[in-house]
């Protein structure tokens, strides 16, 4: 897979102040969107003892590094430019999760809904804390002893795409003015995702979360409250998805193509009594009997050969044989 990073953030700008640079940023767009993600561009963890959670992204897709810079203007780029940044890896340029944004929606989980987090934790571990011992397991588990990695993406959509565009549409203070759509890029629903830790077991006043039990946990509060930018209009949202299954082929969009009146429906329309008769229909019917009766032979009573009965293109019967030149003697 090529390295999506350069693409997006060199290459992307490489043309930039040349008239053609519209242009160009409409090909880089397509190349983005247009990368498949194979099975050898999943790159394993190298810890033994990491903990992972696949997830499945849903609609309508998740969005990460909105906050890196991107957009150079109107004047440059046009309504084709991706306005904002997105969160690619340096060395694979795959999109990925940084592990500092993984553990800090976490950690954030921890401290804004802690009674949410009490009720997944009395569901999940049948331990039953208080707001209070919820803050001693966030300082355990975020200061000290447990490791984040990077989330990276585990299997492609349906197609086998990781990415496409997506627009936004920010309103401005004046309600009066007409909001200008905003192109941005996101990750694709149904592409997979893995979560990456390094857990330990947390004691909390002798009772024990394991690192299996944190790891659910954190299942739980990732599909719950999601992760990345825009969650509260729907995107971040995630379900676990530890398959892999086979892509399905791309759907090939037919061309339209111009109607054209069948056959039957013509002869209908011509023996209709709405049917204008202009003199060319008399002359359409005989040349079609023509051909038809030209196609009737006899055989000549003399050289025994096969001749045509009627002259060509015409209901005027022959005279004589082609072949001998005597007479046929058909009559009418």
């Amino acid at each position: 897979m090529q390295n999506l990073n350069y693409l997006f953030n060199k290459a992307y700008y490489q043309n930039l102040g040349n008239p053609k640079f519209e242009s160009d940023v409409k090909q880089f767009n397509t190349c983005i969107e247009k990368t498949k993600f194979n099975i050898s561009d999943y790159k394993p963890s190298p810890f033994k003892d990491c903990q992972t959670i696949v997830m499945k992204i849903a609609y309508p897709g998740l969005i990460i590094g909105m906050g890196n810079p991107h957009d150079v203007g109107k004047d440059f780029g046009g309504n084709e430019e991706i306005k904002t940044g997105f969160s690619f890896d340096y060395t694979t340029g795959q999109p990925y999760i940084p592990a500092s944004s993984v553990k800090g929606v976490l950690r954030s989980y921890f401290k804004e809904h802690r009674q949410a987090v009490c009720e997944i934790i009395k569901a999940k571990t049948e331990i039953e804390f208080s707001e209070s011992e919820i803050g001693l397991l966030e300082s355990d588990v975020f200061d000290d002893n447990d490791i984040f990695l990077d989330a990276v993406v585990y299997w492609g959509d349906k197609y086998g795409y990781m990415l496409s565009s997506d627009y936004i549409t920010p309103h401005d203070t004046d309600h009066i003015k007409n909001p200008v759509p905003i192109r941005i890029l996101k990750i694709n629903p149904g592409v997979r995702l893995e979560f990456r830790f390094l857990l330990n077991d947390h004691t909390i006043n002798d009772e024990t979360v394991t690192k299996d039990m944190l790891k659910d946990i954190f299942t739980e509060l990732l599909s719950l409250f999601g992760v990345g930018a825009k969650t509260n209009v729907g995107y971040g949202i995630m379900q676990p998805n530890s398959d892999r299954p086979a892509y399905e082929p791309e759907p090939i969009h037919a061309v339209p193509q111009p109607s054209r009146q069948p056959q039957n429906n013509y002869t209908n329309r011509r023996s209709g009594n709405n049917y204008h008769n202009n003199g060319n229909n008399t002359r359409n019917q005989n040349t079609v009997n023509a051909v038809s009766n030209n196609s009737e032979m006899v055989k000549c009573p003399y050289c025994k050969q096969w001749t045509y009965k009627y002259q060509q293109n015409s209901r005027i019967l022959n005279t004589e044989c082609k072949k001998c030149r005597k007479p046929l003697n058909l009559g009418e």
